[in-house]
């Protein structure tokens, strides 16, 4: 169940016909140091999930969210080239991913594989549902959710970030976008 402050909250930026990347780096200037929050939670996390490797996701400018992406790899076999890193681990790779919204104090773990079904095939993503993950998996996504609750967001699930919406984002036409669009990505899907 979504709550109704965090659907008035979304409506308020995407609904206002507000410039929404402006009304992001107001949200931002407004809290204090989200940045280095963000760091914090970082920190906590890498020491979390150890030995594993944590990046953050952080990369679109004015994006609504933090977010980091945990491969449940050894931290040092790590590298930026997805494609090569899944056919290094036997043509798969499982990684969990954790956002946590600027717009609203929730946040989402998900999980998922890239494999490349063939040596010069493409990635291919296969969801992880909360429901039926490996063990590894499980334990990972359980302390995210521990330690992300524990700093005061709200969980939400893949039911509930998956749930379209009546209002557009930079990305996403009317009634196309989801609540996972409105608070952490235009950009990704749930």
């Amino acid at each position: 169940m979504i709550p109704a402050a965090l659907l008035q909250r979304i409506s308020a930026i995407y609904g206002s016909g507000v410039q929404v990347e402006r009304e992001l780096r107001r949200i931002r200037s407004l809290r204090p140091h989200p940045d280095l929050e963000w760091q914090a939670i970082l920190a906590e996390i890498r020491r979390a999930v150890q030995p594993y490797h944590v990046r953050d996701f952080t990369n679109l400018k004015d994006a609504p969210a933090f977010g980091c992406e945990i491969a449940l790899i050894p931290a040092e076999a790590y590298q930026t080239d997805d494609i090569l890193l899944a056919r290094q681990h036997g043509g798969q790779l499982r990684i969990v991913r954790a956002f946590t919204s600027l717009v609203y104090p929730a946040a989402y773990v998900h999980a998922f594989r890239m494999v490349v079904p063939e040596p010069e095939g493409e990635l291919v993503f296969i969801d992880d549902h909360r429901s039926s993950p490996d063990e590894e998996i499980a334990h990972v996504w359980t302390s995210l959710e521990e330690l992300l609750t524990r700093h005061g967001f709200e969980m939400l699930t893949r039911e509930d970030v998956s749930q379209k919406t009546r209002w557009q984002t930079p990305c996403n036409e009317a009634a196309q976008a989801t609540i996972f669009n409105c608070l952490f990505s235009d950009y990704l899907d749930p």
